[in-house]
């Protein structure tokens, strides 16, 4: 009897419960892999940009385009005296106009840490090195 019974129970486990405990770990799975992207892209950000030597990647495709577009809507100044820094002050809801393949940034733990003590985002441009930068410290304009 207890064979018998056994033998219920095994059959039960593999033909019941076993392929719907297989259906929720991979649900479960790819849920954590997608929470994990999502962790790695806030906390690396631009970090990861520059420690993977990408930056020329952002150039080719468009920042000194972003940039001029920006300058046309907000107000441009130089927070660093002597030097050829263009900034613009942006707040965080600026950031969707972007285009869309960057508006993970606003994701950054960096320049989220920034924009609520400083209260802004600072998106600039090196005018001789024609380089970019997006960053949040305290400028007083």
């Amino acid at each position: 009897f207890v064979a018998v019974m056994m033998l219920i129970i095994m059959l039960l486990i593999t033909k019941a419960v076993k392929p719907v405990l297989r259906r929720e770990g991979l649900l479960a799975q790819k849920h954590s892999a997608l929470t994990n992207k999502w962790l790695l892209q806030a906390i690396n950000g631009i970090k990861e940009v520059k420690v993977a030597h990408r930056e020329e990647f952002f150039e080719e495709n468009g920042w000194e385009g972003i940039f001029q577009k920006l300058r046309l809507k907000f107000q441009v100044f130089f927070p660093f005296e002597g030097k050829q820094i263009e900034c613009i002050r942006l707040q965080l809801n600026d950031l969707q106009e972007f285009p869309k393949k960057y508006w993970y940034l606003g994701n950054n733990s960096f320049l989220l840490h920034g924009f609520f003590n400083y209260r802004h985002i600072i998106f600039g441009r090196k005018k001789r090195k024609r380089k970019n930068f997006l960053s949040a410290f305290r400028a007083f304009f």
